[in-house]
């Protein structure tokens, strides 16, 4: 007899929703709060939203999905618009903070609230051995959402799109059970 056993899996989860009203998030846009103004920043992209009705109801229904899937609660952290313009990309980051491993946020969400051609797709560098890393690479499309590890590195693609590509990303705490 043979037993399999795994140790460690990385998941994934994609989906889409339907009667988010994207227009009202992306709405919330006002180029005046840009997280930084350093363009070398990987936060350049990012910027400050109201934690609208439109956007808490986002929330609730991502917090369900991971819910229903692990049986585990979240609790909301944090969460900001972001956008790419033509030939912006995003650098390679994760969602963990080094500095305070203890209060950072375990699981991460991004939602496509508008998703123009050739506009960058996410890629997931992920481990496959000590020595070895692979990538993954998800096409971005509107009303799609992935939920993923906080500590998983991913960046966007280079946007070659002269329209502006507007996306929301979540940070959660996993509840103790």
């Amino acid at each position: 007899m043979i037993n399999q056993i795994i140790l460690s899996q990385i998941s994934i989860l994609q989906g889409s929703f339907e009667n988010i009203d994207n227009e009202k998030i992306i709405n919330l846009y006002d180029e005046t709060r840009r997280k930084t103004d350093d363009e070398s920043d990987t936060f350049y992209e990012d910027f400050t939203i109201p934690f609208s009705e439109e956007v808490r109801k986002l929330s609730d229904r991502l917090r369900e999905v991971f819910t229903t899937n692990f049986h585990v609660g979240l609790d909301l952290t944090g969460f900001w618009l972001h956008t790419q313009d033509f030939n912006q990309s995003t650098a390679t980051h994760s969602h963990m903070k080094p500095e305070d491993v203890v209060d950072a946020p375990n699981i991460s969400a991004v939602y496509y609230l508008k998703v123009p051609e050739n506009s960058g797709d996410i890629v997931f560098d992920y481990p496959i051995s000590k020595y070895e890393q692979n990538r993954y690479t998800i096409k971005s499309e509107e009303n799609n959402f992935l939920v993923f590890s906080s500590d998983l590195d991913h960046f966007v693609t280079r946007s070659r799109s002269h329209e502006r590509r507007f996306s929301i990303s979540f940070n959660y705490k996993k509840l103790c059970p």
